[in-house]
């Protein structure tokens, strides 16, 4: 049987019609993308706009005497969109390490106010001395200490051995102040305070004791050694002195240990 001839108009409506339908797919397809796209990420309409505004603004510096075609024909590319996001966590990190930071300063300055409070009831108490001028030497010490590398309860334990916490002590042998120096021994050292009499300073005192520590512990590499140097008696072979200075030094341990569990 002869088959039977489509009309003309037919024919030619036919692609026309498939390539409408195809495109009309493409559209929905797209349409239903962009729709779960929306619903699936966690971002806000809003969201989504501002981060759009953001990479397609940049504010346009106008030179003097330039119009606005000028402004815009001179704008600079505008960064990628990765390049911001990079630029945003950044400044999150920086602003996060500038809080930890002051966290930990905040922290620290703690601590060593109830270092200094328990050292000075301690001190004050065992020796007798006001508490205003034990604190005094308290902070002395701990910041020649950190000057020479020291350990500060061991600088405190010196003074406690030499003269008990008094700042105008001094012995027959012409030893002055708080760590009981010598000044005919150390004239270099004291040449920028002011010579002999700023030894009954405490702060001269003690910043110069923890250097001459200091020098005698490089030089002989061995903390028992240095302090019985310091004491003018290295040919103890029992080392009386340094051991009464790390007994004294364990005590103060002891005194921040319990003011540690008390609070």
């Amino acid at each position: 049987m002869r088959e039977e001839s489509k009309p003309p108009a037919a024919a030619s409506a036919a692609p026309t019609l498939n390539r409408v339908f195809s495109l009309a797919s493409n559209v929905f397809a797209l349409l239903g993308f962009t729709v779960a796209f929306v619903i699936g990420v966690p971002q806000t309409r809003d969201g989504i706009l501002n981060q759009f505004q953001a990479l397609a603004w940049r504010p346009v510096v106008h030179s003097a005497g330039a119009s606005t075609t000028d402004a815009l024909e001179t704008r600079g590319p505008v960064a990628p969109a990765h390049a911001l996001n990079t630029g945003a966590l950044a400044a999150a990190q920086f602003a996060a390490d500038d809080e930890l930071r002051a966290i930990a300063v905040a922290a620290q300055d703690e601590t060593r106010r109830a270092v200094r409070a328990a050292l000075t009831q301690y001190i004050a108490t065992r020796y007798r001395v006001a508490d205003e001028v034990v604190g005094d030497i308290v902070d002395v010490a701990f910041h020649a200490a950190e000057a020479q590398t020291l350990d500060p309860l061991v600088v405190l334990a010196v003074v406690a051995t030499e003269s008990g916490y008094n700042p105008i002590a001094e012995s027959p042998v012409g030893a002055k102040g708080l760590m009981q120096i010598i000044a005919k021994f150390h004239p270099e050292k004291l040449a920028s305070h002011g010579g002999e009499d700023a030894l009954f300073e405490p702060e001269v005192n003690i910043r110069v004791g923890a250097q001459i520590l200091r020098e005698y512990l490089r030089r002989y590499g061995d903390l028992e050694v240095a302090l019985q140097v310091y004491a003018g008696a290295l040919d103890d072979v029992e080392a009386h002195y340094a051991r009464k200075v790390f007994a004294e030094r364990e005590r103060l341990q002891q005194a921040l240990e319990r003011s540690r569990r008390e609070a």
